[in-house]
Formats: C-alpha cells, sequence, structure tokens
C-alpha cells in the first residue's frame, strides 16, 4: 500500500493555477556529456511532483550543451532528460552550473564542481542512500536476535556508527553553508534515526512524531523541488499498518494532514499548495472521508489571508465540493449512444447509479456482471453508463452481448470530458449513488462497497 499511496502521488499532481517564476539573476548551466554528441536534451523545472519544460536543448559535437538561465527563473530542482527519458536532477540557486554526465542511469558517474551546491546535495544524496540501504539490513538484525548474541552487538556498533557518520555530515557541511539551497534540501530531506535502545515500536513511533521537526514550512522555495512532496508522502505511509481497515487508515492519515496543515497555515502560499496537492491526491485514491475533511480547509487562517490567496484557495476547493456527500450531482447533459438527449434532470428514480468505467479496464470487466446482479435485485434503481474510450463500435458490440440496458454516454473526449473533469474522475471503474434528488448519498469505492451500501 505504501508503495501504491507514493506511485499516485508521484504520477497525478495537477497544479496549474501558480506561478512559479520570480526576478533573480541570470546564471549559466553548462553540462559535458561525453558521448553524446548531437543530441536532443530537455531541461525542466520541477514544482512539487509537477514537471515544466523550459526548453529542448542540442549537444554539440563534443556531448556538450550550454543554457543561460532567464532572469525570471529562481531557485529551485532542476532536471535535464534525454529522449528515452532517462533524467538527472540539479540544482540551480543562481550561481552557475557545471557537471560531466557519463551515464543517466549511473548516479555515480555524475561529477559536479566540488565547491558547488549540487557537490554538496549530491554528497549527501549518495551517504543518505547508503545509510538507508545499511540500516534496513542492521535493524532486522536488531529486532530478532537476542542482545547477549554477537551479531546483535555487531549490529548495534554498525548503527551507531552510521548514524553519527549522517550526523556529523549534515552539522558539518550545511554550517559551510547554512542559507544555501542544498542545505535547505537537506534539512527537509534527512529522516530522524531513533536512538539505538528503542524497541521497534518506540523507534516507530520516534520517527513518526519527529519526521516533520525539520522542514521549514514557511520556506516557499521548499515548493521549487519535489524534496518537500516526497517528505509529507513518505510522513503520511508511516501511518499505514497492514491490519488496518479503510476507515481506520483515512483516520491516520487525517490526524497526519493536521500536523502538516498546522504547521503550513502561517504561510499562506505553502498553505495553498499543500491543500491542493492533497485534495488531487486522495480524490484519485478515492478516500473521500480524507477529500471531505480537506474541503473544510482545516487550520485555515482567514483573518489574515490576502483576498488573492482566499480567492485561489475558493477556486481549489470549490470543485470537490461539487461532488462531496451531500452535495446535488453535477449536472450531466449529453446524447447517449444511441442519438438519444439525455439529461439527468429527467431521471426520477429512487436511486441512482453513476458508472464511469471502461472496456479495456479489467477492473470494469469484473464489475460488470455484479452491476447486472443490481439491477437485476433492484429494478427500481437506474443505472448510468459513462464510457471513457473512443472504441465505440467495440463497446457497443459489448453491451449488445452483455445485454447491457442501461443508459450509455460516450462523448469520445476521454479524460477531457466535462462530465469526467466535473465528477473528477482519474480512473475507472468510478462509482456514485445518488438518491432520488440526485443528492450523492456514497462514493463506493469498489462494486463490493456499493453491494455492502445497498443491502443495508
Amino acid at each position: 500500500m505504501d508503495t501504491k499511496l507514493k506511485a499516485i502521488f508521484v504520477l497525478t499532481f495537477l497544479l496549474q493555477f501558480y506561478n512559479p517564476w520570480e526576478t533573480f539573476a541570470q546564471g549559466s548551466l553548462t553540462v559535458s556529456i561525453p558521448n553524446f554528441s548531437n543530441q536532443q536534451i530537455y531541461l525542466y523545472k520541477i514544482r512539487g511532483e509537477k514537471r515544466f519544460l523550459l526548453d529542448s536543448l542540442q549537444t554539440d559535437n563534443q556531448g556538450k550543451i550550454n543554457y543561460h538561465f532567464s532572469t525570471k527563473v529562481s531557485s529551485g530542482m532542476f532536471l535535464i532528460m534525454n529522449t528515452q527519458g532517462k533524467s538527472v536532477k540539479f540544482i540551480y540557486n543562481q550561481e552557475d552550473v557545471n557537471f560531466i554526465l557519463n551515464d543517466f542511469e549511473d548516479k555515480s558517474s555524475i561529477y559536479f564542481d566540488k565547491m558547488s551546491e549540487n557537490a554538496l546535495w549530491f554528497d549527501y544524496t549518495m551517504l543518505d542512500d547508503e545509510t538507508h540501504r545499511k540500516l534496513g539490513l542492521i535493524i532486522p538484525v536488531l529486532n530478532s536476535y537476542p542482545p547477549d548474541s554477537k551479531y546483535f552487538k555487531h549490529s548495534q556498533k554498525e548503527y551507531i556508527t552510521l548514524q553519527s557518520k549522517m550526523l556529523q555530515f549534515i552539522k558539518k557541511n550545511t554550517k559551510k553553508k547554512p542559507n544555501s539551497y542544498a542545505t535547505k534540501l537537506i534539512r527537509t530531506d534527512f529522516e530522524p534515526i531513533p536512538p539505538i535502545e528503542l524497541n521497534a515500536d518506540e523507534k516507530r513511533n520516534y520517527v513518526m512524531n519527529h519526521f516533520l521537526d525539520s522542514i521549514n514550512f514557511a520556506d516557499t522555495l521548499l515548493l521549487n523541488s519535489d524534496i518537500l512532496t516526497r517528505k509529507m508522502i513518505d510522513y503520511l505511509a508511516l501511518q499505514q499498518q497492514n491490519d488496518q481497515n479503510i476507515n481506520e487508515m483515512q483516520k491516520k492519515f487525517i490526524l497526519a494532514l493536521d500536523q502538516i496543515l498546522i504547521r503550513a497555515s502561517n504561510e499562506e502560499k505553502m498553505y495553498t499548495f499543500i491543500l491542493a496537492f492533497f485534495l488531487e491526491g486522495f480524490t484519485q485514491m478515492g478516500l473521500t472521508t480524507v477529500t471531505d475533511y480537506l474541503i473544510e480547509v482545516p487550520h485555515f487562517k482567514a483573518d489574515c489571508i490576502t483576498a488573492e490567496s482566499m480567492m485561489q484557495i475558493e477556486k481549489i476547493v470549490e470543485p470537490f465540493r461539487k461532488i462531496m456527500i451531500g452535495a446535488i450531482a453535477p449536472m450531466i447533459i449529453s446524447t447517449d449512444i444511441t442519438g438519444n438527449t439525455f439529461n439527468i434532470n429527467e431521471i426520477s428514480n429512487t436511486q441512482t447509479i453513476i458508472v464511469f468505467w471502461s472496456i479495456h479496464c479489467p477492473f470494469c470487466m469484473e464489475m460488470i456482471p455484479k452491476l447486472k446482479e443490481i439491477q437485476n435485485k433492484y429494478p427500481e434503481i437506474q443505472i448510468i453508463s459513462i464510457i471513457i474510450g473512443k472504441h465505440q463500435e467495440e463497446v457497443n458490440q459489448f453491451i449488445e452481448k452483455e445485454n447491457l440496458n442501461w443508459i450509455h454516454l460516450n462523448d469520445g473526449l476521454i479524460w477531457e470530458s466535462p462530465v469526467v473533469k466535473a465528477y473528477k474522475v482519474y480512473g475507472t471503474p468510478t462509482l456514485y449513488l445518488l438518491d432520488e434528488n440526485h443528492i450523492i448519498t456514497a462514493r463506493p469505492n469498489s462494486i463490493v462497497e456499493l453491494i455492502d451500501i445497498l443491502n443495508s
């Protein structure tokens, strides 16, 4: 579940409402890529989990690129990517950036100017990767072997050494450049290492209690990287346990979000960014209890925020309020697959199921027979099928073969469909249950959950 949580957030951050550019001094980028002459390279700016294409570049005969940043480009994390999608991240903080890249797939093949912020950040990430890899091997030994065994004592000593080495590196190197962008990222990224004497549960609690301590939520330049968003996602992942059901997990997520939003509430740009980020993410996961919590804009300080930020927050929240439980379902006016005009206001059934599905979705194919069972058991329920896809002839054949005598809509616009966007659909199948007044009474995560609701 942890991997799924991270992947969903990493693949789907869709903020469109901000302007990330500020005016600063101009700097340059020089990259040498041996054996990569006359090749296309793409330069991106990172903000959260979103990438903005700055330019398309061409290496010269020696595999070198030279680029001058616009004075409007602010400090932050950037990446260069080749045409195969392989990329390397780096920091730009109003100073010239120079590095040699021997292999896009080998992190250790990168050579930065030793005095640069990138060298500091690179050294930190390499040490951090090594430390966590070794700790991942040591901790199971500490949790499993008797304290008086030689394996335990040896592992205990190595644990302390790794912890000390990491802390000394951070203390020594960030002291040299306390205000550098690399230092900001290191402080944000660093995960607390619990004291060796704690047991497994105590270690986990220690990490959770101190995970956010090093983050400066007042520093909006942290948004110009993927470090803050990744750190917050990792914090949420810590709340998950194998024996949790979906309701327990959502309660844990809300408690974690509470801690994040309390810390972000004093900086309106930070708060706005985080609110939008998590609203999108949890909506995509179908965790309606969490999204309903976020829609209430928790810990929002309305008395000390600008009118512009107030409008932005309303712009973020309003589309989600329209699909929360208790809201009137967004209007659907379309043409069904037989050419007849459809208006949801003409539906007068006691209950209506809206299902977004695709013929190429295996979960949807598993769902269809159960929907047919629902139709047979509850003939008073109207099913509105909204098809996401362009293969209409194939869909029509399937509908006829399975005798799906429902209302079927398909405007052919797939994810750009106004109905898909209005209902915040990010994957198939997606289900809504409405009452006779078209008020949303449930947004089931699965057909099984829908059946349980109907049977209760």
